[in-house]
């Protein structure tokens, strides 16, 4: 977990958190839970099982503009040796030290300009990782059915050119 402190009014460091994740390559989708924004790195097909970036915006603010964030990312898959959560997090926080200086309305017009935003309105719109995996187990047992298959044929194939090779010399 990594504390961070935005010299920013809390809706503000919440523009600043939402350009991040806009901007992260690691980050395919992202939703607003009040208190806390949470991103999602999906799992892909030949990858990792994908993570979860959670970005807990304080409640107890110490000053009018000053906001504390804590930033924590994990595997969503724990025995997944692809996925480096720490890689994710680490990305973010340089979008956030890169993005905390610049003006908030010029980071909401960005926002806005964007074709397509990385926000759902809730987590359960994020994909799941079991889903993948079935998807992954599919891939493989058609794959090992369609080499077998096609080892058969060529076994037959082979098998009959031997016989008749035989038998056609044996009857000469």
């Amino acid at each position: 977990m990594t504390t961070i402190v935005l010299n920013h009014s809390r809706e503000d460091a919440k523009v600043i958190i939402k350009a991040s994740m806009e901007k992260s390559d690691s980050i395919d989708k992202y939703t607003d839970e009040g208190q806390r924004i949470l991103g999602q790195q999906e799992a892909s097909l030949t990858g990792g099982n994908g993570a979860r970036l959670m970005v807990d915006i304080s409640e107890a603010q110490k000053q009018t503009n000053q906001v504390e964030i804590e930033v924590t990312a994990e595997k969503e898959v724990s025995v997944d040796i692809a996925t480096s959560p720490e890689d994710i997090k680490s990305e973010f926080l340089s979008l956030i030290n890169e993005l905390r200086e610049r003006e908030i309305a010029e980071l909401v017009e960005e926002m806005n300009q964007a074709v397509e935003s990385k926000e759902v309105s809730n987590s359960a719109e994020f994909s799941d990782a079991q889903s993948t995996l079935a998807k992954r187990f599919l891939i493989v047992f058609t794959s090992i059915m369609g080499f077998s298959i096609v080892a058969g044929i060529l076994m037959m194939i082979v098998i009959t050119i031997i016989v008749f090779l035989f038998f056609g010399l044996v009857f000469i």
